[in-house]
């Protein structure tokens, strides 16, 4: 059986729909999905905002950033939490050479985006 923890509202969603070929045969659980669409992904060089989030918020984040026309922001999904994907975030955040990712002092440009319950 399957079981989903989440809000009914993913169920229904457009965006929210993975092909059947994902879930088939010699696939596996992902646990961190990198940026979705085609054109940021395939060019990294240019993002200079790195937002890592997790569950229904992507959507949200990826709805505003359509509205605002936005092709210099990466949206990266951590499907598992804990425990935590370090290697996977690492190789992510080492493709977005232009990001700046802060000093210690200065935060820079990698946000962690999550919904207030």
């Amino acid at each position: 059986p399957l079981i989903v923890a989440s809000t009914k509202s993913l169920f229904r969603h457009k965006l929210c729909r993975s092909p059947i070929e994902d879930m088939g045969p010699n696939t596996r659980f992902q646990r961190v999905l990198g940026e979705r669409d085609p054109e940021i992904a395939a060019n990294p060089e240019k993002v200079d905002r790195l937002i890592f989030c997790s569950g229904k918020v992507y959507y949200e984040l990826l709805e505003k950033r359509e509205e605002l026309g936005l092709k210099n922001v990466a949206i990266v999904t951590l499907e598992q939490i804990a425990p935590f994907p370090f290697d996977r975030v690492k190789a992510i955040m080492e493709a977005y050479k232009n990001v700046d990712i802060g000093d210690g002092l200065h935060p820079g440009n990698i946000v962690w985006c999550q919904e207030e319950p």
